[in-house]
This record gives C-alpha cells, structure tokens and sequence, in this order.
C-alpha cells in the first residue's frame, strides 16, 4: 500500500500515530467550553454574548476572539434558539394620531 502511495512505511506510521495540534486540542477545549454555556443558558446566546461569556467565565485557558468562537459555533451548528424581545423603551401615548388644529390658509 505504501508502494502504491508512494510513501515510505517510517513516513506512513508516523503519521498514523502522530499527536493532534496545539490548535485541534484548542478548538476541542473552545467546543466543550460552548456547549456547557449554551446548556447552561438554555441556547440564547449568540456569538458576541458567548465570546463576552467565555472571557467573563475564565472557562479557556487561551483567549478566543469573536471571529474564532464565531467559526467554531457555525462549524457545528451551535446557534440561539430565540430571538430576545425587547420591549420599547417609551409608550405610544399618542398612537400617532394627529389631527389638524389650524386652518391652513395660502396667501
């Protein structure tokens, strides 16, 4: 087989017995670190609140920008599940009925 490839049998076992990454053990770590979030906040963060979340948790022992833990969430389907409402900050009092007061005259 490795005739065929045309690789060495020493080039084939080291690579098949080789040691993940520094960054496949990283993302490994950023995945778990997500899913315990979500699990825990019931699946309504998004990405900027997760990143914000695993900064304020300490749960890494790297840093993770947003474009990273963006990526990791969109890789694995890691998405909210709701949308938050958020009520308006003032009452219609006025239901935007105007009516005119002056007559409008042209000169």
């Amino acid at each position: 087989m490795c005739q065929i490839a045309g690789i060495t049998r020493d080039a084939y076992y080291n690579w098949l017995h080789r040691k993940p990454s520094n960054y496949k053990v990283e993302q490994s770590e950023l995945l778990e670190a997500i899913l315990e979030l979500e699990e825990k906040h019931k699946w309504t963060l998004g990405y900027l609140a997760m990143t914000t979340q695993l900064a304020f948790e300490n749960k890494l022992s790297f840093k993770a920008g947003l474009k990273r833990v963006t990526n990791c969430m969109r890789n694995h389907g890691c998405q909210h599940r709701f949308k938050i409402v958020r009520n308006h900050r003032f009452k219609n009092v006025l239901f935007h009925r105007f009516k005119c007061c002056f007559v409008c005259c042209s000169v």
